[in-house]
């Protein structure tokens, strides 16, 4: 029996084949997958990421599984070629219709996360629970309406949904943009992360990695969690360093290895083939750091001299910048990331003995946070672990494999997990 509300929702509903602004995970319907695996490690960092940063229904905070739904929906978004503002109205969508969870039920005959009902046309019963299906028919209908690009986005979701309580979308129209654009990040700008950080599955969130110099050995744990990925090849000799970053541009990582000897790279495509540029940058005491200074997608290689707080940028389209300004001190060891969100790399230095980060950002100005991440011995690395587009500060510990992330938006993130050992170096 359904109770007194549902009922008196259901005498008010129009016959447009959706339920309405209500919040049916109130009530007993269960919640189904959003996608094989799901969720992610990544999804429950975007989760932690989110809390105190939306005030509407879900003011208290969002779950893993919510950001895995929420996910499935921008994607689908993406792919049709939208924008993140679309994103974001379908986003506010299921958070009146479902609190972002795909019910095996609601009022009626509705299910799914838009609370489509199959007899309305909307899709078989099966159709409308599946993220993907659901997600590509609320587009269908959003293109259908008038002017839905320019208007406020509460009014576009009624448009779609035509529901019987119509002021029910504007006021989680806020929480609906910020949960999109924290997840936006991670495939329209999937190639941000992979230019500067370890991203080798290409979904726009950063991966652990480890570097083994004795044997040549890389080490993945992909943010998408399951056994670390230990590929057979080898890559490099004894005293290179490891470095990472997107030189074909496809979106994803490749591997690479900066020989201080000579000065010379080493990189192995993530779609296969090994490039070792004859040119070099430069030489013994050097250390290797990848960004993307020239915003153009792709990474360039870089080099920093501890000795004299020198960077060397090669620009992948060619030309060499060498900035006459300097950043650290003898000891420092370089980390290069997006913390200001712009699409463009600035430079970092770690300080191990009192781990301090220093940055400059690419549009001028230095910044020296006060708080201290890790401990004399740490290697610093950076990556966009929460899928937002800025980047996040992170450590790793050699001497027992440990990952610590200082989010962008706040909170520190420990994993129990351990990869690697004494001798590996973070990438």
């Amino acid at each position: 029996m359904r109770s007194a509300l549902a009922l008196g929702l259901a005498v008010a509903a129009l016959a447009t084949g959706l339920t309405l602004a209500t919040a049916p995970s109130a009530l007993a319907y269960n919640n189904l997958p959003c996608g094989p695996g799901n969720p992610t490690q990544s999804d429950q960092a975007v989760a932690t990421s989110l809390n105190g940063r939306l005030n509407g229904r879900l003011r208290a905070g969002v779950n893993s599984y919510q950001v895995s739904c929420a996910r499935a929906v921008v994607e689908t978004v993406r792919s049709r070629g939208l924008d993140e503002h679309a994103a974001a109205i379908a986003i506010t969508t299921t958070i009146v219709e479902s609190n972002i969870k795909n019910l095996d039920g609601g009022d009626r005959d509705s299910r799914g996360l838009f609370q489509q009902r199959p007899s309305q046309g909307w899709g078989t019963p099966e159709q409308v629970v599946d993220p993907v299906h659901a997600t590509n028919e609320f587009v269908n209908h959003l293109l259908r309406v008038t002017n839905w690009h320019g208007r406020p986005i509460g009014e576009v979701c009624q448009d779609v949904q035509r529901s019987g309580t119509p002021d029910a979308y504007g006021p989680q129209a806020h929480d609906g943009e910020v949960i999109a654009g924290a997840l936006w990040g991670g495939g329209a700008r999937n190639s941000r992360a992979a230019r500067y950080s370890s991203d080798f599955n290409g979904n726009g969130s950063s991966d652990y990695a480890a570097y083994q110099a004795s044997d040549g050995s890389f080490h993945v744990l992909f943010d998408t969690g399951g056994a670390a990925y230990h590929p057979t090849w080898r890559l490099g000799q004894a005293g290179d360093l490891p470095i990472t970053g997107d030189w074909n541009g496809n979106g994803n990582s490749d591997y690479g290895v900066y020989r201080p000897s000579d000065g010379s790279f080493h990189i192995l495509f993530d779609s296969g083939g090994l490039y070792e540029p004859t040119w070099r940058l430069g030489g013994p005491g050097s250390l290797p750091v990848a960004g993307d200074w020239n915003g153009n997608g792709n990474s360039d290689y870089a080099v920093y001299n501890p000795a004299d707080g020198s960077f060397h940028v090669l620009f992948d389209s060619g030309g060499l910048y060498e900035p006459t300004w300097r950043l650290g001190q003898t000891g420092d060891l370089p980390v290069a990331g997006d913390w200001n969100g712009n699409g463009n790399s600035d430079y970092g230095v770690y300080r191990p003995s009192d781990g301090s980060f220093h940055v400059l950002f690419d549009t001028g100005g230095l910044y020296e946070p006060s708080w201290r991440l890790g401990q004399t011995g740490d290697r610093p690395v950076a990556g966009d672990w929460n899928g937002n587009g800025n980047s996040d500060y992170g450590v790793y510990r050699p001497s027992d494999g440990s990952f610590h992330v200082l989010f962008d938006t706040g909170g520190l993130y420990e994993p129990s997990w351990r990869l690697g050992s004494t001798g590996h170096l973070p990438v």
